[in-house]
């Protein structure tokens, strides 16, 4: 029975722990009170903390919740399982990357040991007392903001305190306004705030390039909020501005539109350089109603500006548009007094109100009205009032003066029978049937008399002013006198007539074309193509191209068009074929002209029938072909050129050789034809037969190779005066090609007999010596063989042997490579200098294995390189063999340094053999190089040892000499110096 109330009572005590609404923990110490283990956890534990059962149960939990030593947590476990008082622990705030939370906790001590929290959850209400005090915030702060703007005494104060306060209620790092500058590519941080510690920027964000943000930049143009939470996470698109990002330590940012009218102006900003995160909505909102308030105010302050610019502009332009009144009446008194032609100004008011009265009593068709009453025309003049009349309208009168003139016009009475002709009273009359039916122009022709009753031929126009259409009050009257072209047409018709009368006895073909019609002909041009006059006058472009030889009718078809188009581009004069009517072929010379006829343009023509002439240069040219083809097939050139040498004919040979035309040829010069000289070529022999008036012959050699045999010819005039040179050239490159061969060939084999004997008598001379050198050794050591005591001396004698030997293969040697030398192209490559001589060094010392020889390398690389070839080695093992050879201390020096040098615009590799040797006497330096001339009787070495060097450095484009090593005493040893190129 115990037993079953004990189960249900622990069932019911385990409902009650899972079902509780407090979190509820149970732990038990694992060492002695310093840390615990979780024994045991409800289902409102779990959820607060957002963790599984299996992943708590038997878990340290330190392990569990990583930043429980933060929370204060385990130190209140602590206290209570150290002294079994129970705690309660204030609302404190837990947070690790899985959990966040406020949470108060209840710990006490159970009797079995193990200790038990019960948690409950604050957040909740935390959170919501934090929302309020950030509303009542966000309000104080939006209602602040918006009355630093109510009439502010400086804006950018404004704005800066707003960016102060947006920033420390967002808990931002940094605030900032952004504006984009005038020309709309550029942008500039115009204000800043920054929180404490963090680096301000302004400085470097000013005239800032918007295409190096695209991306931002693209999305605040379209009006959107950039919300970045996390800089490392924007998309590659947005590279450019993560770099910036970075560069100013942000973590997260947020970018707001500045809107101004319907475009965006530029952006608020603020960044969190502490920590990325999502930023809060209320943050948003504050933001957003804070950047709308900057924003407003922003182009409230443009709008001012605007505005007070405008009322500037306003009143500057009504100053100046005053002062533009003055000057415009000013200047259109002067125009108008001193215009050229008449002027009169007069007034039409009353004719207006006349006519109105007449439109009101039912008159519609005023043309029928004035033919039926003429005199209504008269009384409508009557009511024009002259108001002002120019200099130039006094004199067209002969008035005496102003005031006269208008006087005398506005009264119609006095000059009714004396002024007023029938073309004054039929131009009047047009003149307002054309203002009734509402035009504001009306110009004519008219014949007036002036006050002293001389006829005059007047163009006259009448305009209505604008802004006056309604009233007719003011009227501009222009007088243009054309007495005289009237008197020069009536002269012109007299002229005509002359003409017409020459023209029928002229002995060529006259026409005249007006508006594409033949309104003249001539007797001469109808009897030149078996035509009648009349049918002449009828004919048409069409009807003559017919008679048109096809191949000129093209031509005379486009120039005709292009003479009735007035083309600048038109041929006046030419020639065609034309077949007469009876089937004759005749040539024609046409000649034309844009002439006026009738006061009008019009296009004069006339044809020379040249038939004759042109059988005449048939003839001619028969003759002048025959002599070209005689020309044409010769081989050499045949150039004529003129006095400044400008071809003026050259043959098919001389096109020819440049892969010309000969009509290509005329009229450039020979010189820029054959060598692309801009100037004549030296020893030309045409310069020279213009110059002494002779004939002149010299080989030439063109830019190409080829040779060529030029003669020059002078042609004369009657006066025996130089008008021209022909120019006869041959090419004979061939011919030369061959003598050259044959000249080459000759010194080639001459070279290689003074070479053959050359290096036979120097071989002979050094075999020789080498000969003897081994026979005295032998001899010598025969004599001590039976010695024991002169052993060692054998055995120098034998080395002796041994080293002649060798020195003889080494002469063998160098003469077939200075004779390889001298008969083959050699190659050259890149090539390691010093390998190639660390190589000669050891073949030396393994050579002279009896001599006490020390060589100092003083290179500054280990590598050096220079253009050469395998002999680079000959030249090396000859230099140190001569040093060791010529050397008779007991201890050889040779110091070898390696350096680089320019010289010329050319690099190249320097390399000096110093030693202590014999030297060389300054009378031998010249000489040591030259092939035998070393081989004296003082030289040991052998003869073409440094012959062979020299020859070598020559193909390598090098250079050697030598000098003393002591500067002033050559017994101190030799510095032979060695140049050699490092590029090809």
């Amino acid at each position: 029975m115990i037993e079953s109330e004990l189960y249900q009572t622990e069932n019911l005590f385990k409902e009650f722990f899972e079902n509780i609404s407090s979190g509820v923990a149970i732990y038990e110490t694992t060492d002695n009170g310093e840390n615990f283990k979780i024994m045991g956890i409800n289902k409102a534990g779990l959820d607060s903390w957002r963790v599984k059962r299996e992943d708590a149960i038997g878990k340290n939990l330190v392990d569990v919740f990583p930043n429980i030593d933060e929370f204060g947590f385990i130190d209140s476990l602590r206290r209570v399982w150290k002294t079994s008082k129970s705690e309660r622990t204030p609302i404190t705030m837990y947070q690790d990357e899985r959990v966040y939370g406020w949470t108060e906790i209840y710990i006490y001590k159970l009797p079995s040991e193990r200790v038990v929290a019960i948690f409950e959850i604050q957040t909740k209400l935390i959170e919501a007392q934090e929302n309020f005090r950030k509303k009542v915030e966000f309000e104080k702060t939006v209602s602040t903001i918006s009355s630093q703007f109510v009439n502010p005494d400086s804006i950018d104060g404004a704005i800066n305190y707003s960016l102060r306060k947006m920033g420390i209620l967002s808990n931002s790092s940094r605030s900032y306004l952004f504006m984009f500058n005038e020309d709309n590519i550029t942008m500039s941080n115009t204000h800043e705030w920054c929180a404490e510690g963090v680096t301000p920027q302004i400085e470097e964000l000013q005239n800032l390039p918007m295409d190096i943000f695209p991306w931002s930049i693209s999305k605040l143009k379209n009006g959107e909020i950039l919300d970045i939470n996390d800089v490392e996470n924007l998309p590659p698109e947005a590279s450019s501005e993560k770099q910036e990002f970075l560069r100013e330590d942000n973590k997260s940012l947020i970018f707001l539109p500045i809107i101004m009218g319907q475009k965006t102006a530029g952006f608020i900003g603020f960044d969190n350089v502490r920590s990325s995160g999502k930023w809060s909505d209320d943050d948003l909102n504050l933001l957003k109603i804070s950047s709308d308030i900057i924003g407003n105010a922003l182009k409230r302050k443009k709008t001012e500006q605007e505005l007070e610019e405008i009322n500037k502009e306003l009143e500057e332009s009504f100053k100046k548009r005053s002062r533009e009144l003055e000057e415009s009446e000013e200047k259109y008194r002067k125009l108008f007094e001193n215009s050229p032609i008449a002027i009169m100004e007069q007034d039409y008011s009353e004719t207006k109100s006349y006519i109105d009265q007449l439109q009101a009593s039912g008159i519609t068709d005023f043309e029928k009205y004035f033919d039926d009453n003429p005199e209504e025309v008269l009384k409508l003049m009557a009511k024009n009032k002259v108001i002002d009349v120019n200099r130039k309208t006094l004199e067209l009168y002969n008035a005496d003066n102003k005031e006269d003139l208008i006087l005398r016009m506005n009264e119609l009475s006095d000059r009714m029978d004396k002024n007023i002709t029938d073309e004054i009273l039929s131009y009047n009359k047009n003149e307002f049937l054309s203002f009734i039916k509402g035009e504001t122009i009306c110009d004519s022709e008219i014949v007036s008399r002036t006050f002293t009753e001389d006829t005059k031929y007047l163009y006259a126009r009448t305009s209505i002013m604008p802004t006056f259409e309604s009233t007719w009050s003011k009227v501009i009257i222009t007088l243009v006198d054309i007495t005289e072209r009237r008197i020069a047409e009536e002269k012109l018709k007299e002229s005509e007539e002359k003409f017409k009368t020459l023209a029928d006895q002229s002995l060529m073909g006259i026409f005249i074309i007006q508006n594409n019609k033949t309104v003249y002909a001539n007797k001469k041009i109808a009897d030149m193509m078996e035509y009648s006059y009349e049918q002449i006058l009828n004919i048409t472009l069409e009807d003559q191209l017919r008679n048109i030889h096809p191949e000129d009718r093209e031509l005379v078809k486009e120039q005709a068009i292009k003479k009735q188009k007035g083309d600048a581009e038109v041929i006046h004069q030419y020639q065609f074929r034309y077949y007469k009517e009876s089937g004759e072929l005749m040539w024609i010379e046409v000649y034309s002209k844009t002439i006026l006829y009738g006061g009008e343009p019009a296009n004069f023509v006339t044809f020379v029938d040249v038939t004759d002439q042109k059988k005449i240069e048939e003839a001619l040219l028969k003759s002048e072909r025959e002599k070209s083809t005689i020309i044409e097939s010769l081989l050499e050139h045949i150039v004529y050129q003129t006095v400044d040498n400008i071809i003026i004919y050259a043959n098919k040979a001389a096109a020819d050789s440049v892969g010309l035309k000969p009509e290509q040829l005329v009229g450039r010069k020979c010189y820029q034809i054959w060598n692309t000289l801009d100037e004549p070529c030296e020893g030309c022999p045409v310069l020279k037969a213009i110059e002494t008036n002779k004939p002149a012959i010299n080989e030439m050699t063109t830019p190409d190779g080829r040779v060529w045999y030029v003669g020059g010819y002078p042609v004369r005039d009657e006066d025996n005066n130089i008008i021209g040179v022909v120019e006869s050239t041959l090419e004979i490159t061939e011919k030369k090609n061959a003598e050259e061969k044959i000249k080459k060939s000759e010194e080639k084999y001459r070279k290689a007999y003074y070479q053959a004997n050359l290096y036979r008598d120097i071989f002979a001379h050094d075999i020789n010596n080498i000969l003897q050198n081994i026979s005295s050794s032998a001899e010598l050591s025969t004599l001590y063989l039976n010695n024991p005591e002169k052993l060692s001396t054998i055995k120098e004698l034998y080395n002796i042997i041994d080293e002649q030997v060798n020195r003889a293969k080494k002469l063998i040697l160098n003469v077939r490579k200075i004779t390889e030398l001298d008969e083959s192209e050699i190659s050259l490559e890149k090539m390691d200098v010093n390998r190639i001589l660390n190589n000669a060094i050891e073949f030396l010392k393994s050579s002279f294995q009896t001599r006490n020889i020390e060589i100092q390398l003083n290179t500054p690389t280990k590598r050096n390189y220079a253009y050469a070839n395998n002999l680079l080695l000959d030249i090396f093992e000859n230099l140190l063999i001569n040093a060791v050879r010529h050397n008779n201390k007991a201890k050889i020096e040779i110091i070898i340094e390696i350096n680089k040098e320019e010289k010329e615009d050319k690099k190249y590799l320097k390399m000096e053999f110093k030693d202590n040797g014999v030297g060389i006497s300054d009378y031998r330096k010249k000489s040591i190089f030259e092939r035998g001339k070393q081989n004296s009787h003082e030289s040991k070495g052998m003869g073409l040892g440094l012959s062979l060097v020299k020859k070598i450095i020559d193909i390598y484009h090098g250079d050697i000499w030598v000098e003393n090593r002591v500067k002033g005493d050559y017994k101190q040893g030799s510095n032979f110096v060695v140049l050699i190129p490092t590029h090809s």
